[in-house]
């Protein structure tokens, strides 16, 4: 499951079609800087994304903190720049993964997925350095 890719990376469609079944998407927010999954999908063995658009003022480099609990792939305008398999799986951790990232100017969209191998799940990502 980790390896197949179940939304379009080019564009932000309301609902996605995984299967013969829709699921909608959502607005997550966080006190801390990380999403707790476990508390809206409690099932082990599960998978969820996370989709963020932001305009930037121009083309800059920078380096994300991506943090998760367990495995992690991440899309910047539709390029793989990043995934994170353990076979054990791994707690949360913020900015556990780094990533140097080339932001476009205008509107940019970052994806991530998130797979849980058991037990809570969830993830980090924010912008470090510029």
């Amino acid at each position: 499951f980790f390896r197949v890719n179940h939304v379009a990376l080019d564009r932000f469609q309301p609902q996605v079609r995984i299967g013969d079944k829709s699921y909608p998407w959502a607005v997550l927010e966080s006190e801390y800087g990380q999403i707790d999954l476990s508390a809206l999908f409690p099932d082990w063995y599960q998978a969820a994304y996370a989709w963020a658009e932001f305009d930037m003022p121009e083309a800059r480099n920078g380096v994300l903190g991506i943090g998760s609990d367990d495995h992690v792939k991440v899309w910047l305008n539709g390029q793989l720049i990043h995934e994170h398999w353990e076979a054990a799986g791994r707690e949360l951790v913020a900015d556990n993964d780094r990533v140097t990232v080339a932001f476009k100017k205008g509107r940019n969209q970052l994806v991530l997925k998130i797979q849980n191998g058991g037990g809570d799940w969830g993830f980090a990502c924010r912008l470090l350095e510029n």
